[in-house]
């Protein structure tokens, strides 16, 4: 049984999209993908938006999440920054036969 006000639904729904693009791009990063994370703020701004509706008692659980995400978000240009770094003081990568040019 789904105990969940309206506004907590939104707010998790909210939530997980944020954070679903924050996984999204640490694992592009991770495969040495250049990642715009601008998308990710509207996500973000729409739990902001949740959360201010919700009843202070609700909107305190969710303030904690938020902050959990916009953690997550810096972590997440520090190592997109230390990743570009890394790239600019290795060698060119040679391309194998095949490779599209």
């Amino acid at each position: 049984m789904n105990t969940r006000t309206d506004g907590e639904q939104r707010a998790a729904a909210a939530y997980e999209w944020a954070a679903s693009l924050i996984g999204l791009a640490r694992r592009l990063i991770a495969d040495r993908v250049d990642v715009d994370v601008s998308p990710i703020r509207p996500a973000i701004q729409v739990l902001c938006g949740v959360i201010k509706e919700l009843p202070p008692d609700q909107a305190k659980e969710w303030v904690t999440h938020l902050l959990d995400l916009q953690h997550e978000l810096a972590s997440l240009g520090h190592d997109f920054a230390v990743r570009q770094r890394d790239d600019d003081t290795l060698p060119p990568r040679e391309e194998g036969p095949g490779a599209c040019r």
